[in-house]
């Protein structure tokens, strides 16, 4: 999954990007980010007010390993609302709208985890990409580099999500580009719905995708391409690729 963000990132942000990363899942994008060379060529930061370094991961969400530089919190947010190119952020729920919940687990209290600095950052950045699992408590394997799921899980992606914390139409009207990644594939929030852009080595159309989700799929009209299967290897490489 962070591979597949990392890759479809670096095709949308140019040498100097200001990217913001959250927490969760998109962890392992700045590290891939990172690995691949690339962190150096954009400024990656977290709203605690770190920027540039290696966004630090887990517990230690906030910090960040050798940062340029280390200002205010809201200095932060203000630098966000002049130019924030990008940002990568987990989830709990997607709708067919391309609605966003990540602030409400569910109906206690204590499941209300809030939206934090998360509605500025989302709402500002040019390109949102947002990273999760396709299913909650699903199992999956690589097998002769293609992707099988062993054991099928709750739905994520859903037809109406319990809280909206970040709005697709909202998004649309604003001209953002987002984005969806899972280990089943990519999405793109279009003017049509959510678009299914590519499809993993191994998976089912049908049976893993269709048949899992209460989501409606919007699928391209000039058919579905399936991602390379480099994308299992060791050997893949990550490469600014729009100059601006």
């Amino acid at each position: 999954i962070a591979k597949i963000a990392a890759d479809l990132l670096a095709h949308h942000i140019h040498p100097g990007a200001f990217v913001n990363i959250g927490t969760g899942l998109p962890e392992e994008v700045s590290r891939l980010l990172y690995e691949g060379g690339l962190a150096n060529q954009i400024t990656l930061f977290a709203e605690s007010g770190v920027i540039g370094g290696l966004p630090a991961a887990g517990i230690f969400f906030g910090a960040s390993i050798h940062p340029r530089k280390i200002i205010s919190s809201p200095q932060v947010f203000e630098l966000c609302y002049q130019n924030l190119d990008a940002a990568v952020f987990g989830v709990l729920e997607v709708d067919s709208n391309g609605n966003v919940n990540v602030s409400q687990k569910g109906e206690t209290l204590h499941q209300y985890v809030g939206p934090g600095g998360f509605m500025d950052l989302s709402s500002n950045a040019k390109v949102v990409i947002f990273v999760s699992t396709w299913m909650n408590h699903s199992r999956v394997a690589i097998q002769q580099n293609r992707l099988k799921i062993l054991k099928y899980g709750e739905p994520k992606f859903v037809e109406h999500v319990h809280e909206i914390t970040f709005p697709g139409a909202k998004a649309l009207e604003r001209g953002q580009k987002v984005f969806f990644v899972t280990e089943i594939g990519m999405f793109e929030l279009t003017s049509k719905g959510m678009e299914l852009k590519s499809i993993m080595p191994g998976i089912d159309l049908e049976k893993d995708i269709l048949k899992t989700t209460r989501m409606k799929v919007i699928l391209p009209e000039m058919g579905l391409p399936t991602m390379e299967a480099a994308i299992f290897s060791e050997k893949f490489k990550l490469h600014l690729r729009t100059l601006v």
